[in-house]
């Protein structure tokens, strides 16, 4: 069986992933992300690049694929899987795209986390624990039970989780934007010592459901309600006390809530394994105190913990599926990609005139004692968001200055930003408080005293260091290089940070490898035996033209490929077509999910000839609705709108008479109260994927204010956005 692997929505971590087995077993396994290929970081494109690389690595045509797995968010159908999902151009291209329907098959988007994690532990029973921001019909926390080739559903919770929670502090607070959770589990080490705490999330916990709906609304709102914050007005500002202790309260609430979890997976599967996947899985931190804690014997992170890695749990399904006699694989390590020949780096290099030398770790491992810098690639890149050793950038971790040196100079970012530790597995103990592996990065133990002194460079401000421990049997060429480095320095273990810029996607060609390496000030590039020099470049190139001159032949490769893309998997690509296509379903998808609630409420309150209307709502809506109809009285049953409140309003609802209207104007408690039973009439204006109507008005103050200058009809003029502006 060959199964190809896609998400249904348009992603920030896109991409795909083929799966070949038979009745022996699996038998080859590729995957990939779209940003690795389209060189476009959080990028929500349809996977075309992602989908030819894998059909391309086994050497098939799409038509050869047996399965085609997918996940959803509302709704179980390919073309338009959600109704209030802003539609882009992914969208577009899924629905013109020559893929045989027929061959389809729709799993939930937890069901692909659990897939991704358990069938490649290696394990032959798991509790399968997922934990991520929203799946399918809303869902943010899962448990499995995984037994053979066997994943059974055992609980899930929705709308408050711990990823739209850790999400929400990171862009509303700090500022930080889209994708950069990272940023916040690094900045919590400048938080760590504090005692004060600002963030007050009045959370309990009961079994999956965590209730945070006094601090932040429901997915997939996910607005913080707590006042008070100021949100950090500047990035170069978020270092401050202020901004390091938000970090640090949201990172010691994300490990109390999963340590929460653990105990709960434990009580309710019978097993000494657990897999974990979700993107709240990334969090190296929460995951070495959950391993420490010995609730389960036997930890298993998929190091494709986000969304990166739901293509291949998806392209994993139909095999274990079809075949109850499956059995799973051991991950051992991350490569899940196509290599690039000798040949074809050769090539490029002769093609621009790079002087290079054939070299070997011998004399890479001599340049790294030697205080150099050194961009490396090697065989097939690693699925997820670590380098680990194929497309990393290598220093020295004696070097006390190499932190500060690599962030500036190199990566261009924030000068808190921690490093790596790649350590030879059979040492990791001598300089980690760490009793086992950690082959993915996904760790973050306690330093050693001695590691202060000897890996500066790797040791976070709070002590903690980000461990990839590596062994031979796993990586055999990047656990050569740290032995030759060893033997030489009397260090086991080298700095290992991602292979790119500062905004821009890990590399994945020789090409991406070569432009970075010109962008940055890394010393020198190592290409699977071909060595670089910058002082070569300098002394030969005028640089910045040389950057040109790569940038825009990749630029056209890119747009290149593209248009051959397009035109192989997709039928009719029209400009004019999709540029009306958007717009129209634009304007759908914000009316179902900010309009819509407003429309229900109104035409309720206008066409209803109930004698007596009851609305159930929070203070400020009240005050909303009272601005809308100051002339009619209505009664109300006013809420903080939090979880607590569910069974003293599904009992007032219950307890309305016949003769009744009542309008279920609750937000966050909208899908718990649509259970309440009723004799009365019942108008619930929220769906799962509504937005609050609270949002859509400027505060209202109780005081009535008259300003005529944003009367259009005063202005004489129809332009509301100038008005209003």
């Amino acid at each position: 069986m060959i199964t190809l692997g896609i998400m249904n929505h348009a992603s920030h971590d896109s991409g795909a992933a083929i799966v070949v087995s038979d009745e022996t077993g699996i038998k080859e396994i590729v995957s990939i992300a779209e940003e690795r290929l389209s060189r476009v970081k959080v990028n929500y494109f349809f996977p075309l690049r992602a989908i030819e690389y894998c059909l391309n690595h086994i050497g098939i045509k799409i038509e050869d694929v047996d399965v085609i797995a997918t996940d959803y968010l509302i709704s179980k159908r390919f073309d338009s899987s959600t109704p209030t999902y802003r539609k882009i151009e992914h969208d577009y291209l899924k629905l013109i795209s020559k893929i045989d329907r027929s061959k389809i098959k729709i799993y939930s988007h937890h069901r692909a986390h659990a897939a991704s994690a358990y069938y490649m532990s290696g394990y032959s029973d798991a509790a399968v624990l997922n934990v991520d921001g929203q799946g399918s019909e809303y869902e943010t926390i899962t448990l499995y039970k995984g037994s053979g080739a066997k994943l059974e559903l055992i609980d899930r919770s929705r709308f408050w989780g711990l990823g739209t929670l850790y999400t929400a502090v990171t862009r509303q607070l700090l500022n930080f934007g889209r994708g950069q959770e990272g940023k916040t589990m690094g900045l919590a080490a400048f938080g760590r010592k504090s005692n004060k705490r600002i963030l007050d999330f009045q959370s309990s916990f009961n079994g999956l459901d965590l209730d945070y709906s006094r601090f932040i609304n429901r997915a997939p709102n996910g607005r913080i309600r707590q006042e008070g914050i100021l949100p950090c007005p500047d990035r170069s500002l978020v270092t401050e006390d202020l901004y390091a202790q938000i970090a640090y309260d949201v990172q010691e609430e994300t490990e109390k809530a999963l340590m929460h979890l653990l105990h709960y997976a434990k009580d309710k599967v019978d097993s000494e394994n657990i897999c974990m996947a979700g993107g709240v899985i990334l969090n190296c931190l929460a995951n070495y105190n959950m391993m420490e804690e010995g609730i389960f014997e036997n930890c298993f992170f998929q190091p494709a913990s986000s969304d990166t890695g739901l293509p291949l749990g998806l392209s994993l399904l139909p095999h274990f599926e079809e075949n109850e006699k499956m059995k799973g694989v051991c991950m051992k390590n991350a490569y899940l990609s196509t290599t690039y020949s000798d040949e074809n780096i050769v090539d490029l290099l002769k093609g621009y005139n790079i002087p290079f030398k054939k070299t070997d770790n011998s004399e890479v491992a001599q340049l790294l004692a030697d205080n150099k810098i050194v961009g490396y690639l090697y065989g097939s890149s690693e699925t997820g968001p670590r380098a680990l050793g194929h497309r990393s950038i290598l220093a020295n971790p004696g070097n006390p200055e190499v932190q500060d040196l690599i962030n500036t100079k190199v990566k261009h970012r924030e000068p808190y930003r921690p490093f790596a530790p790649s350590v030879l597995a059979e040492h990791a103990a001598d300089y980690f408080e760490l009793s086992g592996d950690s082959p993915f990065m996904l760790l973050a133990p306690w330093a050693k005293d001695k590691s202060k002194d000897v890996i500066p460079g790797v040791v976070h401000y709070d002590n903690t260091s980000r461990v990839q421990t590596v062994a031979e049997e796993n990586c055999s060429n990047y656990f050569d290089l740290i032995s030759k480095f060893y033997k030489i320095t009397g260090i086991p273990v080298l700095l290992n940070t991602s292979f790119n810029d500062n905004g821009e996607p890990i590399i994945e060609t020789p090409l991406d490898a070569l432009i970075c390496f010109m962008r940055t000030d890394v010393d020198y590039l190592f290409l699977q035996g071909n060595l670089v020099s910058r002082e070569d470049i300098e002394r030969n190139f005028d640089v910045v033209m040389l950057i040109q001159t790569l940038v825009a032949q990749r630029k056209n490769n890119l747009e290149k490929e593209y248009i051959q893309l397009l035109e192989k998997y997709c039928d009719g690509y029209n400009t004019n077509v999709l540029t009306g296509y958007l717009k129209s379903q634009v304007v759908g998808s914000e009316y179902k999910s900010k309009h819509k609630p407003l429309d229900v409420l109104m035409e309720t309150l206008i066409e209803s000839k109930a004698e007596s209307i009851e609305i159930f709502c929070t203070e400020a809506d009240k005050k909303i609705i009272e601005s809308l109809f100051p002339a009619k009285t209505f009664s109300y049953e006013i809420a903080n709108d939090t979880l607590d409140e569910a069974e003293l309003f599904k009992k007032k609802i219950s307890a309305v008479s016949a003769d009744k209207m009542v309008i279920q104007g609750l937000y966050n408690l909208s899908e718990v109260l649509k259970k309440a039973d009723s004799k009365a009439d019942i108008v619930h204006i929220y769906d799962a994927y509504s937005q609050p109507i609270s949002e859509l008005f400027p505060e209202i103050n109780n005081r009535m204010t008259v300003d005529f200058s944003k009367s259009a009809e005063f202005n004489r003029s129809s332009d509301w956005e100038m008005i209003f502006k």
